[in-house]
Protein backbone atom coordinates (compact mmCIF):
# COMPACT_ATOMS: atom_id res chain seq x y z
CA UNK A 1 0.00 0.00 0.00
CA UNK A 2 2.70 2.09 0.74
CA UNK A 3 4.49 1.88 -2.37
CA UNK A 4 1.29 2.50 -4.37
CA UNK A 5 0.78 5.79 -2.68
CA UNK A 6 4.74 6.90 -3.60
CA UNK A 7 3.75 5.43 -7.08
CA UNK A 8 0.64 8.11 -7.20
CA UNK A 9 2.42 11.19 -5.76
CA UNK A 10 5.40 10.20 -8.38
CA UNK A 11 2.68 10.68 -11.29
CA UNK A 12 1.31 13.40 -9.75
CA UNK A 13 4.62 15.33 -9.59
CA UNK A 14 5.25 14.05 -12.93
CA UNK A 15 2.03 15.41 -14.95
CA UNK A 16 2.56 18.77 -12.29
CA UNK A 17 6.51 18.95 -14.23
CA UNK A 18 5.01 18.78 -17.63
CA UNK A 19 2.05 20.84 -17.15
CA UNK A 20 4.39 23.98 -16.01
CA UNK A 21 6.98 22.98 -18.77
CA UNK A 22 4.17 23.46 -21.57
CA UNK A 23 2.86 26.60 -19.67
CA UNK A 24 6.82 27.74 -19.90
CA UNK A 25 7.42 26.63 -23.37
CA UNK A 26 3.55 28.72 -24.17
CA UNK A 27 4.47 31.38 -22.49
CA UNK A 28 7.79 32.18 -24.69
CA UNK A 29 6.00 31.63 -27.65
CA UNK A 30 3.53 33.97 -26.62
CA UNK A 31 6.29 36.80 -25.73
CA UNK A 32 8.26 35.83 -29.32
CA UNK A 33 4.93 36.18 -30.91
CA UNK A 34 4.54 39.54 -29.18
CA UNK A 35 8.15 41.07 -29.93
CA UNK A 36 7.54 40.01 -33.94
CA UNK A 37 4.26 42.20 -33.88
CA UNK A 38 5.43 45.17 -32.35
CA UNK A 39 6.72 47.91 -34.47
CA UNK A 40 10.09 48.84 -34.97
CA UNK A 41 11.55 52.27 -35.79
CA UNK A 42 14.29 52.79 -38.10
CA UNK A 43 17.49 54.33 -36.15
CA UNK A 44 18.18 57.88 -37.40
CA UNK A 45 21.11 57.88 -40.16
CA UNK A 46 23.20 60.04 -38.19
CA UNK A 47 23.76 57.03 -35.69
CA UNK A 48 25.73 54.94 -37.70
CA UNK A 49 26.76 57.48 -40.81
CA UNK A 50 28.78 60.84 -41.04
CA UNK A 51 26.15 63.85 -41.15
CA UNK A 52 27.66 64.56 -45.14
CA UNK A 53 26.78 60.72 -45.89
CA UNK A 54 23.13 61.59 -44.22
CA UNK A 55 22.82 65.02 -46.64
CA UNK A 56 24.20 62.71 -49.72
CA UNK A 57 21.32 60.36 -49.44
CA UNK A 58 18.72 62.93 -48.44
CA UNK A 59 19.27 65.07 -51.61
CA UNK A 60 19.02 61.20 -53.43
CA UNK A 61 15.81 60.36 -51.47
CA UNK A 62 14.24 63.95 -52.84
CA UNK A 63 15.71 63.13 -56.26
CA UNK A 64 13.74 60.03 -56.31
CA UNK A 65 10.51 61.55 -55.00
CA UNK A 66 10.48 64.71 -57.47
CA UNK A 67 11.27 61.90 -60.57
CA UNK A 68 8.28 59.77 -59.15
CA UNK A 69 5.95 62.92 -59.21
CA UNK A 70 7.00 63.92 -62.52
CA UNK A 71 7.40 60.45 -64.76
CA UNK A 72 5.93 60.58 -68.14
CA UNK A 73 3.38 58.26 -68.77
CA UNK A 74 4.16 54.95 -70.14
CA UNK A 75 4.41 54.15 -73.86
CA UNK A 76 1.78 52.75 -76.11
CA UNK A 77 -1.96 53.41 -76.80
CA UNK A 78 -3.67 55.76 -74.02
CA UNK A 79 -6.94 55.42 -72.70
CA UNK A 80 -8.54 57.34 -75.41
CA UNK A 81 -7.00 55.57 -78.02
CA UNK A 82 -3.77 58.00 -78.63
CA UNK A 83 -0.27 57.22 -78.64
CA UNK A 84 1.66 58.29 -75.96
CA UNK A 85 4.94 60.08 -76.91
CA UNK A 86 7.86 57.95 -76.50
CA UNK A 87 10.43 58.31 -73.85
CA UNK A 88 14.07 60.51 -73.77
CA UNK A 89 16.20 58.03 -75.58
CA UNK A 90 13.27 57.30 -78.13
CA UNK A 91 12.52 53.72 -76.79
CA UNK A 92 9.44 54.82 -74.54
CA UNK A 93 10.47 52.73 -71.13
CA UNK A 94 9.92 55.18 -68.37
CA UNK A 95 10.85 52.86 -66.19
CA UNK A 96 14.26 52.16 -67.49
CA UNK A 97 15.22 55.81 -68.20
CA UNK A 98 13.90 56.28 -64.36
CA UNK A 99 16.44 52.98 -63.22
CA UNK A 100 19.61 54.33 -65.22
CA UNK A 101 18.82 57.83 -63.62
CA UNK A 102 18.93 56.53 -60.00
CA UNK A 103 22.08 54.28 -60.12
CA UNK A 104 23.67 57.74 -61.82
CA UNK A 105 23.04 59.35 -59.30
CA UNK A 106 23.41 56.73 -56.86
CA UNK A 107 27.27 55.74 -58.09
CA UNK A 108 27.78 59.85 -58.05
CA UNK A 109 27.05 59.54 -54.67
CA UNK A 110 29.44 56.61 -54.20
CA UNK A 111 32.16 58.02 -56.07
CA UNK A 112 32.00 61.82 -54.03
CA UNK A 113 32.44 60.35 -50.75
CA UNK A 114 34.80 57.35 -52.17
CA UNK A 115 32.85 54.46 -50.72
CA UNK A 116 33.71 52.36 -53.02
CA UNK A 117 37.80 52.56 -52.48
CA UNK A 118 36.79 50.29 -49.62
CA UNK A 119 35.51 47.14 -51.74
CA UNK A 120 38.24 44.63 -50.90
CA UNK A 121 41.17 44.06 -53.79
CA UNK A 122 38.96 45.80 -56.48
CA UNK A 123 37.48 48.85 -54.85
CA UNK A 124 39.86 51.30 -56.87
CA UNK A 125 39.22 49.96 -60.23
CA UNK A 126 35.98 50.30 -59.53
CA UNK A 127 35.88 53.97 -58.23
CA UNK A 128 38.17 54.77 -61.26
CA UNK A 129 36.11 53.04 -63.62
CA UNK A 130 33.04 54.76 -62.35
CA UNK A 131 34.64 58.06 -62.50
CA UNK A 132 35.73 58.05 -65.48
CA UNK A 133 32.08 56.95 -67.16
CA UNK A 134 29.42 56.93 -64.65
CA UNK A 135 26.66 57.02 -67.69
CA UNK A 136 28.34 54.03 -69.08
CA UNK A 137 28.30 52.39 -65.75
CA UNK A 138 24.95 52.85 -65.01
CA UNK A 139 24.05 51.88 -68.47
CA UNK A 140 25.56 48.77 -67.91
CA UNK A 141 23.96 48.33 -64.57
CA UNK A 142 20.78 48.61 -65.98
CA UNK A 143 21.31 46.45 -69.36
CA UNK A 144 21.96 43.01 -66.87
CA UNK A 145 24.67 41.09 -66.72
CA UNK A 146 26.02 40.48 -70.09
CA UNK A 147 26.34 44.04 -70.25
CA UNK A 148 27.93 44.48 -67.18
CA UNK A 149 30.83 41.84 -68.10
CA UNK A 150 31.16 43.58 -71.59
CA UNK A 151 31.95 46.73 -70.21
CA UNK A 152 34.74 45.25 -67.48
CA UNK A 153 35.90 43.23 -69.90
CA UNK A 154 36.35 46.15 -72.49
CA UNK A 155 37.86 48.65 -69.96
CA UNK A 156 40.21 45.56 -68.66
CA UNK A 157 41.38 45.39 -72.09
CA UNK A 158 42.06 49.26 -72.22
CA UNK A 159 43.95 49.22 -68.98
CA UNK A 160 47.99 49.93 -69.21
CA UNK A 161 49.89 46.87 -67.76
CA UNK A 162 51.19 47.66 -64.25
CA UNK A 163 54.29 48.88 -63.33
CA UNK A 164 54.94 45.16 -61.23
CA UNK A 165 54.40 43.35 -64.04
CA UNK A 166 57.26 41.54 -65.44
CA UNK A 167 58.64 42.55 -68.80
CA UNK A 168 56.96 40.54 -71.83
CA UNK A 169 60.02 38.27 -73.43
CA UNK A 170 60.77 38.62 -76.76
CA UNK A 171 60.83 35.87 -78.98
CA UNK A 172 64.50 34.22 -79.70
CA UNK A 173 65.72 33.96 -83.28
Amino acid sequence: MLVKMSEKNHQASFVKDIKMKTAIALLFVGLFQLSLTMPMEDPPCEAAFSAAVCDGWKEIDDAVERERRQLPPPPGPGPDGGVYPPGPDGGGDPGKELIKKLLTEKLKFLTRFGLLKHIPFLGQFIHDLVERDPQGVSNALSGGIFAILGMVMGNLAKMPSPPFAPPRSRART
